[in-house]
């Protein structure tokens, strides 16, 4: 638009500072009973008329009882006016009716909690865990696409669970997910179990087979019911279990498996129970660390679980692989600083030559990216985040593999230090150890059975972590006429899936046992390894400034409550925690390990420990070593993983020498590198070569000598493959996908402020509750720190009326009616203090805040007078001193990828249109230092007019673009989706119309009809409103709503 000198500025000279005059010269009665008003000059405090009023006659004003909330205020008719059912904000501008910073960013908060202009608004911030922009990736590319499927490859460490936690929360905010089903290892089950309560607030149950077939005969003559289930894979695998799975496929909304990995032999049960379970779930999440092992084959296997209509042959696959690599290549040079345009073009010029691609090339969608890519060079941070997207939407796998490396989002890694206490057995420490070890060699499965055998090592295990607390529970087996490995398996915080009790005791056991009786006669109170360990505790902690918290694992619960006893008489404080320690408590013990500078020491078995971050302590201590390399990494795992803040971590090993403990279990984990660097999720079969390995010397079939040499033997197996799955690794990492361009959608959507801050939210409650309960206060310091707080009697009726079906609010509704809520903004803090409500988004009290204020929509103030000051400007805008007026508008676009959008246009003094970057952060800076601008304007009636014809043209331009832009991209997406999507979802409607057939045919029960038919519905209703929404006659539809009208006056500081 070309300037005008026309009188266009609304500067003081036109009266931009002038007061309006309020007197009410009239004295005629204008309100009754019950009529809604709002206050002049506070536009949003919105209130009801409670009596007829009474005539001052020293001003001639009425006087009247104005409810605002919970309070009665007596208000003169000439600050009140009318509720408007509908005003238009330039009506307000003329009347010179303004709203100020408060207001403004109370309103920019509820239109962005109402109808949030992000797809990640539901989760962001809702999480007990630090906020790390990639753990948003998988989320993003999990809702792009159209089968809602995903394989999560993180590298170990960098919180995949905490991902499918985000997935499973975005979900049940955009449709009710009433069956979920997590299948995990079995040592992970209370890991999962843990988090998902702890970090996000979801209860789940354990089940075991035996639950999982007394499920399937109560429903195969019903309906399915809700649940939230955790079943370990070891069950799962049951053939029972499976053919049931694979024969009703019953119908659940999410599946999620953990270790995927096991699952990538197709000759394996697990690989069948993947199959089984992807054909019932119509959400699935894979997650695995090591996508590639041996071949690429491996990743082509869990891709085929996942989704076989689109992945049916290894070939192909292949070759699909390969036909990305261009693609990959394209995205990484967009990505370069400055861009490299020549190497994008050429690479994506190179597709032609591939038969899978060719069709692709020759697409309008190809031909828009190449010329994209050839002006790369001249677009700003936004257009290249948004070619790189449109770039990865050529690749053939990456919408259904989400990949982070370490390497990429932790360039500075913490240093794992490690070392080794070797101790020596006293004589008769060492007499009760061999004892020990010959009641294993005596148990022999082959001549006692498995049980007996099995018992026998723990008895070994429970020696080896620690004689004292192994001593006295082996005495109080004897005393109570008992073997000393009856149930000894409860002594064991170990997930073991069934355990068999032992009923009768061989008769090589009991000779055995009864030389374990004698030389526990002779054992006295010293304890050699205790001492040695305390003395090395002692000087680590002399050694350091700091005093490092500590926390001691083990996987004999005897051990860890001995060490407590030791420990507390020698002084140190700590706290205790395993499976027998109930969440709640487990909770407040950590807390209190992690806050109180006293509690230097937590110790923990792995049950206890799962599911929670550790990285404020930075030592490990393994007290005993386990027998599963995976179960080291996990230890040393809950301390080194993102988030730690110490460069170094130590890690001390205690061992005994000349045991098996040293010439196998540390020799092999000293090989493999395992206490200097994560090794990744080891194949499980290398895992278990650990137990086999050790249970062969204990029954003497290994000499010394042997026992070093398999050792070193099994080291080099697990360092091999190791290595290979690296290669692997880097090599699949360049055929899968460039995910990069998902992190800078994610960083822009906190930088942008499409999600509120935390300071924003807190002033929205606080504002709320301020005016709705007169005199209430909500503490300041619940943004930094887990602070009491009681809310006004109401507040939680109100929460229960507006989350009624909602889990989550009717616990906090009903908390907050009967006490206080230990409760916090800070992610950071709500991690330290378990038991703390975090305060976010979607969390019950905002929902509450948002329902109550939709209810007085209408009364909110939508036009602003505001201020700032120069030094708070951006770059963009710096020097911009001046008048200015603008209006923020929400652009609510479908198509492909639909999305809302806040849009603030700012015009200059001469109705000019500041460069949307500009206005961007313009925007941003009002919402973090507006004030309200005093006295409040009143413009001449023709300058209103013209400012609002200015900006209307403005919007219409503006809108043209976003249009233009919108319908662009939205057939180059069309196009591309539809040469893979179709052929997918044919393929899903003649498997599903396919098998009901030969159901029917066959004469299968009722439910497994039932099932099928149920899922034949589902696969049409999905094909026909995906290809609908991808009809090339509809194009993208851009609907825009004026949310907000303003001026601005940027004047000098002070």
């Amino acid at each position: 638009m070309e300037r005008t000198e026309a009188r266009i500025a609304f500067g003081p000279a036109i009266g931009f500072d002038r007061p309006r005059q309020n007197r009410n010269t009239m004295n005629a009665q204008r309100f009754v009973i019950g009529t809604p008003v709002r206050r002049k000059a506070q536009p949003d405090a919105v209130g009801l008329i409670r009596d007829s009023g009474y005539l001052q006659e020293a001003t001639g004003d009425w006087i009247y009882r104005v409810q605002f909330g919970n309070a009665m205020r007596g208000v003169p008719d000439s600050e009140l006016e009318p509720l408007p059912e509908y005003a238009d904000p330039w009506d307000d501008v003329r009347a010179g009716v303004f709203g100020g910073a408060r207001a403004f960013r109370t309103l920019m908060t509820f239109e962005r909690l109402r109808r949030p202009p992000s797809p990640i608004a539901a989760s962001f911030g809702s999480a007990k865990a630090a906020f790390y922009p990639f753990q948003f990736k998988p989320l993003l590319k999990f809702l792009e696409n159209p089968r809602k499927r995903l394989l999560i490859a993180d590298d170990v460490g960098l919180g995949k669970t905490v991902e499918a936690g985000y997935i499973m929360r975005e979900l049940k905010s955009q449709a009710a997910i009433d069956r979920v089903l997590l299948v995990v290892p079995s040592r992970l089950t209370k890991k999962w179990q843990a988090e998902m309560e702890r970090r996000f607030g979801e209860r789940f149950d354990i089940v075991r087979s035996q639950d999982l077939t007394r499920w399937f005969r109560q429903i195969e003559n019903r309906e399915l019911g809700r649940f939230a289930w955790i079943v370990s894979i070891e069950s799962a695998r049951r053939p029972e279990v499976v053919d049931f799975l694979a024969d009703m496929r019953p119908s659940l909304d999410l599946v999620v498996v953990d270790e995927a990995h096991r699952m990538r032999n197709p000759q394996t049960s697990q690989h069948r129970l993947g199959k089984a379970l992807s054909a019932s779930a119509d959400h699935m999440l894979m997650l695995t660390a090591t996508p590639v092992q041996t071949s690429l084959d491996n990743l082509y296997q869990l891709l085929n679980i996942l989704d076989e209509s689109e992945f049916r042959d290894a070939t192909i696959f292949e070759q699909q692989c390969e036909a990305n690599r261009p693609v990959i290549r394209a995205a990484t040079a967009i990505r370069s600083n400055p861009p490299r345009t020549d190497d994008a073009v050429e690479s994506l010029e190179s597709m032609a030559a591939n038969p899978l691609t060719q069709a692709l090339t020759e697409s309008p969608y190809f031909v828009n990216l190449l010329s994209r890519c050839r002006q790369a060079s001249g677009l700003d941070r936004e257009g290249l985040v948004e070619l790189q997207r449109d770039i990865n939407e050529l690749s053939l796998t990456g919408k259904v593999v989400s990949r982070t490396r370490k390497a990429d989002v932790m360039p500075e890694r913490t240093v794992r230090k490690s070392s080794t206490l070797k101790f020596r057995y006293s004589d008769k420490e060492r007499a009760f150890y061999d004892s020990v070890a010959e009641l294993c060699e005596a148990a022999r499965p082959d001549l006692s059975g498995w049980g007996q055998a099995m018992a026998a090592l723990m008895a070994f295990r429970a020696a080896a972590s620690c004689i004292p607390a192994a001593a006295e529970v082996f005495r109080q087996r004897l005393a109570s006429d008992r073997s000393i490995i009856h149930r000894l398996a409860h002594d064991f915080d170990e997930s073991d899936e069934d355990y068999d009790v032992l009923r009768t005791i061989d008769h090589r056991i009991k000779e055995k046992q009864d030389n374990i009786a004698a030389t526990l006669q002779q054992l006295t109170d010293a304890d050699t390894k205790y001492e040695d360990f305390r003395a090395r505790l002692q000087e680590l902690w002399s050694k350091s400034s700091s005093s490092p918290k500590v926390v001691i694992f083990s996987f004999f619960k005897p051990t860890l409550r001995y060490l407590k006893r030791c420990l507390t008489r020698d002084g140190i404080d700590c706290q205790l925690i395993s499976g027998d320690v109930a969440i709640p408590e487990r909770e407040a013990r950590i807390e209190d390990f992690a806050n109180n500078p006293q509690i230097g020491v937590l110790l923990s078995s792995e049950v206890g420990s799962e599911g929670l971050d550790l990285q404020f302590a930075s030592v490990v201590v393994n007290y005993d070593l386990p027998w599963n390399p995976m179960v080291v990494e996990q230890r040393i795992g809950r301390i080194d993983r993102i988030g730690q803040a110490s460069p170094t971590i130590t890690i001390l090993n205690l061992v005994a020498a000349d045991t098996i403990e040293e010439r196998i279990l540390l020799r092999l984990y000293e090989r493999i590198g395992i206490f200097e660097d994560s090794i990744g999720e080891i194949d499980p079969i290398l895992g278990e070569t650990v137990d086999k390995l050790a249970l062969e010397a204990l029954r003497g079939d290994l000499s010394e000598e042997d026992q070093t040499a398999k050792a070193d033997q099994s080291a080099a197996a697990m360092t091999g493959q190791r290595l290979h799955a690296e290669q692997l690794a880097d090599t699949a990492d360049s055929l899968m996908a460039a995910d990069q361009s998902f992190l800078d959608e994610i960083e822009g959507l906190i930088g942008g402020r499409r999600v509120p801050s935390e300071t924003e939210l807190y002033e929205y409650v606080s504002g709320f509750l301020a005016a709705r309960f007169h005199g209430s206060r909500f503490p300041q310091s619940v943004l930094t720190r887990v602070t009491d707080i009681r809310a006004p009697r109401g507040v939680g009726k109100l929460v229960l009326e507006a989350c009624a079906g909602d889990g989550e609010g009717t616990r906090f509704g009903r908390t907050l009616e009967t006490g206080s809520v230990r409760a916090t903004f800070d992610q950071g803090e709500a991690l330290k203090h378990a038991s703390s409500e975090l305060l976010h988004a979607r969390h019950p009290l905002l929902k509450m805040v948002t329902a109550e204020r939709e209810h007085q929509a209408s009364g909110m103030a939508r036009t602003f007078a505001l201020r700032l000051k120069p030094k708070d400007l951006r770059d963009s805008a710096s020097g911009m001193l001046g008048d200015y007026a603008f209006e923020v508008h929400l652009f609510q676009s479908s198509g492909v990828r639909p999305r809302d959008v806040l849009v603030p246009l700012f015009v200059d003094e001469h109705g000019s249109l500041l460069d949307a970057s500009v206005s961007e952060d313009l925007f941003l800076t009002l919402l973090d230092a507006a004030t309200s601008l005093e006295p409040r304007p009143h413009l001449e009636r023709d300058l209103v007019d013209e400012l609002a014809d200015h900006l209307r043209g403005h919007l219409a331009g503006t809108r043209q673009r976003q249009m233009d832009r919108a319908n662009e991209l939205d057939m180059i997406r069309r196009e591309r989706i539809r040469i893979t999507l179709t052929g997918a979802l044919d393929h899903r409607v003649a498997e599903a119309r396919s098998r009901l057939d030969n159901l029917i045919g066959k004469g299968a029960a009722r439910f497994a009809i039932t099932m099928a038919e149920a899922k034949l519905s589902r696969a049409e209703i999905e094909r026909d409103s995906s290809l609908d929404a991808l009809g090339s006659t509809h194009g993208s539809v851009l609907e825009t709503e004026l949310l907000a009208v303003g001026l601005l006056q940027i004047g000098c500081d002070g």
